[in-house]
């Protein structure tokens, strides 16, 4: 236990981690913010998203500790914890950072996770010796615990702009594409990449209560269509706009909106925002393990389908129409509500959207060769249901295509 003590007090000194703005470095090894207030789970999620981090993630035993003794010392009896679950076993569970399921380390009480019966929100609390249990996520009202990822102190690079072990610069002019690119060069830096969803709503924060509305980001297009990072990263997450219909080579991000990128011109002038690696650190862990989809990939009948992904009928684009009817389940992590982007319907089938009460709020079938259209979920889940039906004559149905992102 002592060499344990020393180790956490170790890391912060040969390391130099620190914290975003309002966040506490905790045990040398978490940056958490506690909201005593009690809220509904969107509600909190929403919150934590607004200070560029998410309801706390438990990987550990360690982590587990560090957060119960931060909840405790503020004197708060039950939280609720980044972790959602659609199902009653915890390989149903994901965690809002985007690193998957609570696979090697759990601390669910006895009979738990149990989202039919209780809810897909998972609170830990001192009435069950801080276990875990699922509670409705829009009610009752409990405090919860923010985090955001640590990142290495640097003396040049303030704390606003120091998030995970990135230094990021915003423009103080608008220029062309190549402009844009060559002024991060020539302060060693590049064009900003973008790995994570987590990524995308820190850069949205950045310019919360500005004018602007989008910039240039280190993407670009070649004549295949192909999209590279101009910093040689991997192409690891994907945040286009699906309806995006544009041919530029360069591309922006709209940081007023949900974030999405969108291809344009190099041409055309935008502000700019640069990225340089302080500690060759890198955004959250990529999600590993996502729930089992249907053979087909459509994500028919499927036990869930995870934003980001998509949904199809049968064969798409070859041959649209199924021979059964299909229920899509979708679901995004906490945080995030569903987007779906219709980006191909030439269906005569019925093909309607429900949110997560079963209100229709969307109905698109019956009409072949319809426009592209989007579809908003106001929470984390949705489903879409397709029932086939043959045309009249002998024109072939080609059925739907849809993308879903997490918003």
């Amino acid at each position: 236990m002592q060499l344990f003590l020393l180790f956490l007090f170790i890391i912060p000194a040969v390391y130099g981690l620190s914290c975003p703005p309002e966040y506490i470095l905790v045990s040398g090894i978490k940056c958490l913010k506690m909201f005593s207030t009690p809220a509904n789970h969107w509600e909190a999620e929403k919150n934590c998203t607004s200070v560029e981090g998410t309801l706390a993630n438990i990987k550990n035993a360690i982590d587990n500790r560090v957060v119960t003794e931060f909840v405790r010392n503020a004197s708060v009896n039950a939280v609720w914890i980044g972790l959602t679950c659609y199902g009653n076993n915890k390989y149903s569970c994901y965690w809002d950072d985007a690193s998957g399921m609570p696979s090697l380390y759990d601390n669910f009480n006895y009979n738990e996770p149990s989202d039919k019966e209780n809810g897909n929100c998972i609170v830990m609390s001192a009435e069950t010796n801080w276990k875990w249990e699922s509670k409705v996520c829009m009610d009752p009202a409990w405090p919860y615990v923010c985090e955001a990822p640590t990142t290495v102190e640097k003396s040049s690079c303030s704390q606003k702009y120091n998030y995970n072990n990135n230094c990021y610069t915003k423009s103080l002019q608008v220029a062309n594409g190549s402009l844009a690119a060559y002024n991060c060069q020539n302060k060693s830096d590049t064009l900003v990449s973008i790995h994570s969803k987590m990524e995308v709503d820190y850069i949205r924060n950045l310019y919360k209560g500005t004018n602007t509305t989008s910039i240039y980001i280190g993407a670009t297009v070649d004549a295949n269509d192909k999209i590279t990072w101009l910093d040689g990263t991997p192409f690891d997450f994907d945040y286009r706009n699906p309806l995006d219909t544009q041919k530029g080579d360069c591309v922006v991000m709209d940081v007023h909106g949900y974030g999405l990128w969108s291809r344009v011109d190099c041409s055309q002038n935008f502000e700019y925002l640069c990225k340089n690696p302080l500690h060759g650190g890198s955004g959250p862990e990529v999600l590993e393990d996502k729930p089992e989809i249907f053979p087909t990939q459509s994500g028919c009948n499927s036990s869930t389908v995870l934003a980001p992904g998509f949904i199809s009928t049968f064969e798409y684009p070859l041959n649209g129409l199924n021979i059964f009817a299909c229920y899509y389940d979708i679901v995004a992590l906490g945080p995030y509500s569903v987007g779906i982007y219709f980006d191909f319907i030439d269906t005569y089938g019925e093909l309607t959207v429900f949110d997560y009460r079963g209100l229709k709020i969307g109905d698109f079938g019956g009409i072949d060769n319809r426009d592209q259209v989007a579809v908003y979920a106001l929470y984390n889940t949705a489903t879409v249901y397709y029932e086939p039906r043959h045309k009249n004559g002998t024109e072939k149905d080609r059925g739907f295509h849809a993308v879903i992102l997490p918003l």
